[in-house]
C-alpha cells in the first residue's frame, strides 16, 4: 500500500493482483489520520519494511505506478483545461496584484477591503498571504 499525502486530502494507492487500485482523495480528518497511521503500520507489519529503498522502487520516477498517475494526471489536465487556465490565470493575477493579497485599511463597517476565506467568514484562510 501508498498513499498520496498533501496535508488536506490522502489518497491510497494498494496492489491488486498485477495492478494497482488508487482510491478517491479522502480529506484529512481526526479519524482520516489514525487509519492512515494504521495502515501505514500494518504495511510494515506486512514484511516490507519502510524504507526509502522500498519507496523509490514502488514510487520513484521509472516504477509502473508512478508513469500511470502521471500519465492520469496529464489526461486529466488535457480534459480540464479551461479549469486549468482559469487557476493559472487567477494565481498569476493574485501575485501581480498586491491588492488582492494584502490590507488596504479602511475598510467599511469593520470589515476589510478585500477578504478570502472558507465556509465561514473571516476564519479560514485558504491561503496565506
Amino acid at each position: 500500500m501508498g498513499a498520496v499525502c498533501d496535508g488536506y486530502y490522502v489518497i491510497y494507492i494498494k496492489r491488486q493482483g498485477t495492478g494497482w487500485e488508487v482510491h478517491e482523495p479522502q480529506k484529512m480528518t481526526a479519524e482520516s489520520h489514525e487509519i492512515f497511521l494504521l495502515r501505514l503500520l500494518s504495511v510494515n507489519a506486512a514484511g516490507k519494511a519502510l524504507t526509502l529503498d522500498n519507496l523509490i522502487k514502488d514510487f520513484g520516477s521509472s516504477g509502473t505506478l508512478s508513469v500511470q498517475m502521471i500519465t492520469m494526471f496529464y489526461h486529466k489536465l488535457e480534459q480540464n483545461q479551461d479549469m486549468f487556465e482559469f487557476f493559472q490565470f487567477m494565481i498569476r493575477f493574485r501575485r501581480t496584484h498586491r491588492v488582492v493579497r494584502a490590507t488596504t485599511g479602511g475598510g467599511v463597517h469593520g470589515f476589510p477591503d478585500v477578504s478570502f476565506h472558507g465556509v465561514t467568514p473571516w476564519r479560514d484562510r485558504p491561503f496565506d498571504s
